[in-house]
Order: C-alpha cells, then structure tokens, then sequence
C-alpha cells in the first residue's frame, strides 16, 4: 500500500508556492479553509494596512 503522508510531506517540500503561506494570516494550523464564497485568507498586508488606517484617521 503506498505510504500517503510520506508522499504528501515529499510534494509539500517541492511545492514552489509554499513560501506564499507566510503572506496570509492563518490562526489555527490545523483548520482546514475550504470556503468556495470568499476571497480567501486575509494577506497579512490587508490587515496591517487596515491597523493604520484606523489608527491614523484616514478615510477609505
């Protein structure tokens, strides 16, 4: 029987994209995002610029 964890740990090492995670705030590891109606994980940039909108008084 083929070993299915190995093989899924072996393509994450490989994956090209893998570093673009880092980008995205993702609050628990283990939750499993599979929400076909939003635009995604938040990007990190998103909320830090938000933080300092609201902060700053700046209108959007």
């Amino acid at each position: 029987m083929t070993d299915f964890l190995a093989r899924a740990r072996e393509l994450d090492a490989a994956d090209m994209l893998a570093p673009f995670r880092e980008r995205f705030v993702i609050p628990d590891e283990h939750l499993v995002y599979l929400d076909g109606n939003s635009l995604g994980r938040l990007p990190r940039s998103t909320r830090s610029g938000c933080t300092w909108r609201s902060k700053s008084g700046v209108a959007t």
